[in-house]
């Protein structure tokens, strides 16, 4: 998808490295969080705490921010 830009225009060459660059930070911020998320509900399950469900719901928020990067950088 991005050859096709790349032959119409060399010069976008660091456009494309810089969206890239920021795609992959949104995206490992958003891992690390999820995982914190993750995490945090697998300790309250396991006291006994019923949040399986909310932990699922909180699961799906920073994966939210990781698909709005990536559909952002599609747009580009």
């Amino acid at each position: 998808m991005l050859l096709s830009k790349m032959q119409a225009d060399p010069s976008n060459g660091l456009v494309i490295f810089g969206v890239g660059l920021c795609v992959g930070l949104v995206c490992m911020i958003s891992a690390m969080r999820q995982g914190q998320v993750c995490a945090n509900g697998i300790v309250g399950v396991s006291q006994g705490h019923d949040v399986f469900t909310n932990t699922l719901i909180y699961a799906a928020l920073p994966e939210f921010y990781a698909i709005l990067g990536l559909v952002g950088a599609l747009m580009v």
